[in-house]
This record gives C-alpha cells, structure tokens and sequence, in this order.
C-alpha cells in the first residue's frame, strides 16, 4: 500500500526515513534515557559512580566495535534485516534489563546483548541507508533522521523519569523494550526498502527518464559525479586525510556527548535540580537539539557542511566553558541552551560528508569506523568522569576536559578539504541520473 502511494504521487525515501527517525526516537530512549536510571539503580545496588560507569562504557565500546561489522553486513547484504533482528533484540535486552539483581547481571545485558543490537539499529546503518535514497537533500534527510535522537533526549527521558517516580525502574525497563518491539520493529519490518531503484524510482525522488531501465548501471551512469576519493575497498579511505580528521573530530563528539548523556543528570541533581528538573533541563536540551539540527542539515546542502561542523565543535566547547565556569543552575542552563544547538548537528554531517568524499559502495563500513572512534572517545570519557567523580567528588574536571578537546575537534574539521572532495563541487548533483541510484555506489 505505502509502495503503490509513493510509486503514485510521493517519494518513497520519505516513509523510510520517517521510520528511521522513529526507530531512533524508540531505540535512543532506552540508552540516552540511562542517566535517569543512575541513582535509582546505584541506590537498591549500592553503585558507586565508577562501578555504573564501568558498566555504561563497557556498553558504549562494545557498541562501536560492532558497528565496522555492522556496517559491513549492510554493505553487503542490505539494511532490512539487520534492523529488523536488531531492534528484536534490543526490545528483549530492554525488558531483561528489568530482572538485574547484580552489576555482572547488568554488565552482560547492557554492556554487550543490547549494545551488540544498538550497534545494527541506531545512526550508522540507518545514516547509511537514508544516504542512499538522498543526495541534493542528503544534509537535510540525515539531519532528520538524527532528529529522531534529540526527540528522545525530549520526551523519553522525562517519560522515564515520571514512570520511575510513578512505579519504578524496573518496569519502566519493560515498558521502554515494550516501545521498541511492539513500535519500532513492525513499522522497519513493513516499511523499509533498501534504494529508490528497488520502487521504481531515483535519489531525491526524480523521475526515471522515459524508457530507461534502472536496472542497467551503465545507463545511469556519470562518470564526472564519482568522488574524488571513491573506494572500491574501505581500507582505501584510510589512505587520505579526510577520513583521519573525519574520524578524530567524532571521537571527540563521542567524548563530549556520551559523558553528558550518562552523567548531566546526576551531576544536575548535585547542583540541587530536582530528578524531575534535571530530566527536563535534558529535555530542553533535546527540543534545541531537534531545530538545530534541521537548521544545519538544510544550510549544509546548500553551504557546505565541513565549517558548520567546526562551528557546532567551538559552540559545543562554549557549552562545556558554562557548566564548568558559571556557578549554579544558571550553568546548567547555559549548557542546555549551547549543547542543545550543536549536540546532534555534527553525526549527520559527518555522516553526509562520509558520503559526500568516499562514494556509497562501503557506506556502512565507513560510518561505522567513523562511529567505532566516537564509541572509543565515548567509552573513554564515561569511565574517567565516574572514577574522577569518587576521587575528587565532583565532574568539573573531566567535563573541563572534555570542553579543551572540542578545541581541537573545531580545528581538524576546519582542515577538511571539501571543496577538493566532495562530490557536491564535482558536478551539478541535480543532473541525469546516476549508476549509484541502483547500486548504491558512486561508480
């Protein structure tokens, strides 16, 4: 039915990307909702910081180190149903996380089964499938996609904290995992197609010129609108210095934005927010997240995306400057307001400029190394703040920390030559079709 109405009047990339953005509302709200599970958790168990911190990095690197594999298996043999089993798993992982009765318990369900299920259903893959049915709108069709992130920091996670206040942890665990497995799943499983050839049509929507076969690459192809740094094999990439830099400013993001999304809540409550106004001030975050980012993606197709990601770093480097320098709620306020803005603006374009240089063909690959640096970072710094939080009693320190590497994530980003690489100062990307359009490379 969906296929018939797009085959008819709508492009189809239109539905799989609302199924993407709402597989990452559903999906993120069971692991950016975990800061509001801190307290409760640590306070039954008797946690220390550095012991739930061990558990959520241990999830946070199994995670990316999956993703290169993931991303691989998309390359291959498709998205649909990687997502599908992914999200199955991720909605049982959930409710397990119900049945904890220990940290070992909780280590092995969080930190690998639903990090192992994060990595097939969250932003690399699904990115990587929404940069194939978009090109001129790709900025803005991934910027979308990541919006369905920051709607999770919005509602999930004060819809977390008042079921935990209402019942308690345990079943709001069951009724997040119930979200992604009777939501989230049935809407990819039915919806999600892999390319436009595959409903008859092109990227953006385009119609097929009158008696071609979009089954015949050579037919569709343009030889002038292969990137620069096009790669018949991933390991190519790494022999240019855009996926250096690409990689060393996500490590950095994945530095900045996975200490915060596990620690900005209890670090509010110890400033004297209450939960609920530390989940909102989160959520605040979220609904500048959601407009920033559409802004961004939509000035990056038609300005170019490499200086708007430095500036959303040095916006970001602001925000650590006011929670760690302004005393008080107005910091955390302040914080709010400027990571809000810049927080989920620079995964798409980095996302799109991935694209952009290095062609479709190993998409997935690619994004998913790119996302294994920003799980690194990650990792990194939500066990450093929770051991830095029991020995000195505070986060100012490994937030500080990470506010100074934002400096050099504004930099390395600056440096990238996009103008030489990317496809979008190559050709006119609203010409004839292109082979990649069937076979989701840029050959």
């Amino acid at each position: 039915m969906v296929t018939k109405m797009a085959n008819d009047r709508i492009f189809y990339g239109w539905f799989v990307l609302v199924v993407c953005f709402f597989i990452q509302l559903v999906g993120s709200g069971t692991r950016v909702g975990l800061g509001v599970f801190v307290l409760p958790m640590s306070a039954e168990f008797d946690w220390d910081r550095t012991t739930i911190s061990l558990a959520m990095a241990i999830g946070i690197l199994v995670g990316g180190a999956v993703q290169p594999f993931m991303g691989y298996t998309f390359d291959k043999f498709g998205s649909r149903q990687i997502i599908c089993w992914c999200l199955l798993v991720l909605g049982a992982s959930t409710i397990l996380l119900s049945l904890t009765p220990n940290i070992l318990y909780f280590i092995v369900v969080y930190g690998f089964v639903m990090a192992i299920a994060v990595g097939g259903s969250s932003g690399p893959v699904l990115q990587s499938l929404v940069s194939k049915w978009f090109l001129k709108k790709r900025g803005l069709a991934l910027s979308i996609s990541m919006g369905g992130m920051a709607c999770a920091t919005l509602f999930m996670m004060p819809f977390a904290t008042y079921m935990i206040l209402a019942t308690d942890w345990r079943t709001t665990w069951v009724v997040l995992g119930s979200f992604v497995i009777f939501l989230a799943l049935p809407l990819a499983f039915f919806i999600i197609k892999e390319t436009p050839a595959s409903v008859g049509q092109l990227f953006d929507g385009r119609k097929a010129q009158a008696g071609s076969d979009n089954s015949d690459s050579s037919a569709n192809t343009r030889s002038d609108m292969t990137p620069p740094l096009y790669t018949e094999r991933w390991t190519q990439s790494f022999n240019s210095a855009p996926m250096w830099q690409l990689s060393g400013g996500f490590f950095v993001c994945g530095v900045t934005t996975l200490v915060i999304g596990s620690h900005y809540v209890p670090f509010a409550i110890d400033r004297g927010f209450s939960p609920e106004e530390a989940s909102w001030a989160f959520g605040v975050m979220g609904l500048l997240n959601f407009f920033g980012v559409l802004v961004v993606g939509a000035i990056s197709d038609k300005l170019g995306r490499k200086n708007l990601l430095g500036l959303m770093y040095a916006i970001r480097a602001l925000a650590f400057g006011c929670i760690v320098l302004v005393p008080g709620t107005m910091g955390l306020w302040l914080f709010a307001i400027f990571a809000g803005i810049s927080w989920l603006s620079t995964p798409p374009l980095t996302s799109a400029l991935t694209a952009d240089i290095y062609g479709l063909k190993n998409i997935g690959t690619l994004n998913g190394l790119v996302t294994f640096s920003h799980q690194i970072g990650g990792a990194l710094a939500v066990l450093g703040a929770g051991i830095l939080y029991d020995m000195v009693g505070g986060y100012e320190i490994p937030f500080g920390i990470a506010g100074i590497t934002l400096v050099g994530a504004t930099l390395v980003s600056l440096m990238v030559n996009e103008k030489k690489y990317s496809i979008r100062y190559q050709a006119d990307v609203t010409g004839p079709p292109m082979a990649s359009q069937t076979t989701g490379s840029y050959d």
